[in-house]
């Protein structure tokens, strides 16, 4: 069983036209995409998993089990 939390979110203001870090004023129609703090896309804040798993004895030889994941 596993539990993560991420703060997965932009360090600095991401621009259409990278001319330094944070600015956004460069000439030609450059413009701020996501400001500072947006979070990242696609990306879950809370995840987890879990697995359970039952095994046993088919006979004297061979060892079978059963097996559910979920996530």
């Amino acid at each position: 069983t596993g539990v993560s939390y991420n703060n997965a979110k932009i360090l600095n203001n991401f621009c259409r036209i990278a001319t330094g870090p944070s600015d956004c004023s460069a000439p030609g129609g450059n413009q701020l995409l996501a400001p500072e703090g947006t979070r990242l896309p696609l990306t879950a804040k809370l995840k987890g998993n879990s697995r359970i798993r039952y095994e046993w004895n088919a006979s004297s030889s061979i060892q079978a089990h059963v097996q559910a994941v979920a996530s």
